[in-house]
C-alpha cells in the first residue's frame, strides 16, 4: 500500500515539474490546438502611429474598435502593417486596449506593383494614342487601314478651319444611317 501511495505522489511531483520546466516549449503547441475562431478578431487598420518604442494600431472590427499597442517586434510590425490593411489579431474577447496581441494574418488592400528594374517603369510602352503611325509602303496603303493616305477616317469630318464658317454652314450633314 505504501508503494502505491509513493508512486502516486511521485507521479504528481513529476507532472508538476514537467509542466513548470517545459511550459515555454509546450504552451504554444497546446494553445494552438485549443484555439478556435472565437479567439480571432479581424478588422481594418484605420490608424497607425509610432510613439517612441511603441507602435499603436487602431483596428476597426465588426462593431468595435481596438487600440493595439505593440512593444515587442515594433520594427517588423511597422514594416508589415499599413493603414487600410486587413489584420487578424489573436484577441479572444473584446477589449478596447490590447497589449502585444499576436498578429495572425495581414492582407494588403492591393498588391504593390513590383518592377524588376527601377528603370523599366519609366520605359513603359506608349499609350495607343501616342503610338507612332506605321510607315507607309510604296503603294501608300497601310495594312489594316482602308483609307488611302491623307484621307480622313470614315465617319469623321475634317476639322473646320477658321474663316471657313460659311463653307461649313453650306455643307450638307452626313446621312443619319452612315
Amino acid at each position: 500500500m505504501k508503494a502505491k501511495l509513493f508512486l502516486f505522489l511521485f507521479g504528481i511531483l513529476v507532472g508538476f515539474l514537467v509542466a513548470l520546466l517545459f511550459r515555454p516549449l509546450v504552451q504554444p503547441a497546446v494553445s494552438e490546438l485549443l484555439r478556435d475562431d472565437a479567439d480571432r478578431t479581424e478588422g481594418r487598420v484605420v490608424g497607425k502611429r509610432l510613439q517612441g518604442k511603441r507602435l499603436l494600431l487602431t483596428v476597426n472590427a465588426a462593431d468595435v474598435t481596438i487600440l493595439a499597442t505593440f512593444g515587442d517586434r515594433v520594427e517588423e510590425i511597422d514594416m508589415l502593417v499599413e493603414e487600410g490593411d486587413l489584420v487578424t489579431l489573436g484577441v479572444g474577447r473584446y477589449e478596447p486596449f490590447v497589449e502585444d496581441p499576436p498578429v495572425l494574418a495581414v492582407r494588403k488592400r492591393e498588391p504593390p506593383a513590383v518592377a524588376a528594374d527601377p528603370g523599366t517603369a519609366a520605359k513603359a510602352e506608349p499609350a495607343p494614342a501616342e503610338a507612332e503611325e506605321p510607315e507607309r509602303p510604296e503603294g501608300g496603303i497601310v495594312p489594316g487601314r482602308a483609307e488611302p493616305p491623307g484621307a480622313e477616317p470614315a465617319g469623321e469630318e475634317p476639322p473646320a478651319e477658321e474663316g471657313d464658317g460659311e463653307a461649313a454652314a453650306e455643307a450638307e450633314p452626313p446621312p443619319a444611317g452612315a
